[in-house]
């Protein structure tokens, strides 16, 4: 497992009492692609800047492999910044522009030369040294800006939306090339966006921010395929989000319908939102299945048409290749899989049998419980809250083990999702934990209640 580069701790940043960044945590390892996403004003480029040493934390602390970053001046932190406008001396050729921070260390010409030519390389500008900045298109700059930082060789590169500028053309080439860069180089990306997409393509880990704090930390895949809250999955993509009523394991109701899905029905409340992605649904023959829309609107996006389709009030979001017409009333098909259920109050409900009087077992393992076997244990279920787990870092002699997958940081604790068995647990710690621990569970015997 990779070394922790980066781990913020209780990170806070005000500006005139008004809390930008509100006590957050993140841990980020070495050789990632970090991207920091989230909207104007989220906090997200004011973290960048504190990691840099522009800004200082009001509390907490930025540690740089265990030791305190916040105790260097920003000369001497190993982190160099790419910015918006790349920051490029007009009077300076590509050359010079590359060696300037070199020549700062005071390197002979001979190692300037082969790093300058180096990085170049690196960047695909080959052959550009004689070139005036201003003679190149806003790519080749912003790759100069790249070869300039790389070339003080860097542990972290800072970047912070770096391809706002650029046409939405120029941008996607930039997405590619910055990845490739990252992987040649092998150093710490942390890259600052508002642009979803971007984040989806470029990153190895996201970090969801909303108002200063952290909604969720996860590979690009969890973050679209699982979002922890309606926040994440409206800001991720497009969502169509639903209130519902779930009355049984595998079924939720909405809009007057019953339809089957993957989740358990959750015991503290009906009252559940799902999430259905517009490319998971399918405009189909009116009639042939549970809900007609009329269609309202329709867009041609290059590699799709995005349909708005209203019924009783709510409007769909549907990505097909296939067209439809304005004032058609289409069909609505998705499967089980399609429909993401959002929790209303989170608990673990998990298959168990209960082999003997106060003994539980439930993904492989036995605990002690309070409760009598009954001759009625044919559908028995073990429930337990995400904070009830006992959770250690020793997996020695463990009952159970589990992998983290899903990380988000919430007011003084972790909320996260580890897997063992082939199911995901949802767990809450005041302690840090990251993507790919694994970790020993317990819990006690009067934390376990039952479903029959």
């Amino acid at each position: 497992m990779n070394d922790i580069i980066i781990e913020a701790r209780d990170l806070c940043k005000e500006f005139d009492d008004e809390v930008v960044v509100n006590y957050i945590n993140f841990i980020i390892t070495e050789g990632e692609f970090v991207t920091l996403l989230g909207p104007s004003g989220c906090g997200k480029t004011t973290i960048l800047r504190m990691i840099a040493g522009f800004e200082d934390p009001t509390y907490g602390d930025i540690f740089f492999y265990g030791k305190k970053l916040t105790e260097l001046p920003a000369y001497e932190r190993p982190v160099n910044t790419v910015f918006q406008n790349y920051a490029l001396f007009p009077h300076m050729n590509v050359y010079e522009n590359i060696a300037f921070p070199l020549r700062i260390k005071k390197m002979d010409e001979k190692t300037i030369d082969e790093k300058v030519k180096y990085y170049l390389n690196v960047v695909n500008l080959k052959g550009y040294e004689k070139r005036n900045v201003d003679q190149l298109s806003g790519g080749q700059q912003q790759r100069v800006a790249i070869a300039r930082a790389l070339a003080n060789e860097p542990k972290i590169l800072l970047l912070d939306e770096p391809l706002s500028a650029l046409d939405l053309k120029l941008r996607k080439d930039m997405q590619k090339e910055l990845k490739r860069i990252q992987q040649a180089v092998g150093i710490t990306f942390i890259y600052v966006t508002h642009d979803q997409e971007e984040a989806l393509s470029l990153s190895d880990k996201i970090i969801v921010m909303r108002k200063g704090e952290i909604q969720q930390v996860g590979s690009p895949t969890d973050i679209y395929n699982e979002p922890i809250n309606t926040y994440v999955a409206d800001f991720i993509g497009e969502s169509n989000i639903i209130d519902a009523v779930m009355k049984e394991n595998y079924k939720v109701e909405f809009m007057g319908k019953s339809f089957e899905c993957v989740d358990e029905r959750f015991p503290e409340s009906d009252k559940v939102k799902i999430v259905i992605r517009p490319e998971d649904i399918d405009p189909v023959e009116k009639g042939t299945s549970k809900i007609d829309a009329l269609v309202t609107s329709v867009t041609f996006k290059g590699v799709h048409y995005e349909i708005l389709a209203e019924h009783e009030g709510f409007t769909f979001m549907i990505h097909t290749t296939e067209k439809r017409e304005e004032g058609e009333t289409i069909g609505l098909s998705f499967g089980p899989d399609d429909i993401h259920v959002m929790r209303a109050e989170q608990r673990n409900i998990l298959d168990a049998t209960m082999p003997e009087n106060n003994v539980i077992e439930f993904l492989g393992a036995k605990f002690s419980c309070l409760h009598e076997k009954s001759e009625n244990d044919e559908n028995l279920k073990a429930v337990i809250k995400p904070a009830d787990w006992i959770i250690s870092k020793d997996t020695r002699n463990a009952k159970l083990t589990a992998k983290v997958t899903i990380v988000s940081y919430h007011s003084e604790r972790y909320e996260f999702l580890a897997e063992t068995n082939g199911v995901k647990i949802m767990l809450q710690s005041p302690d840090p934990v990251k993507i790919g621990d694994v970790i020993a569970l317990d819990v006690d015997e009067d934390d376990i209640d039952i479903m029959r």
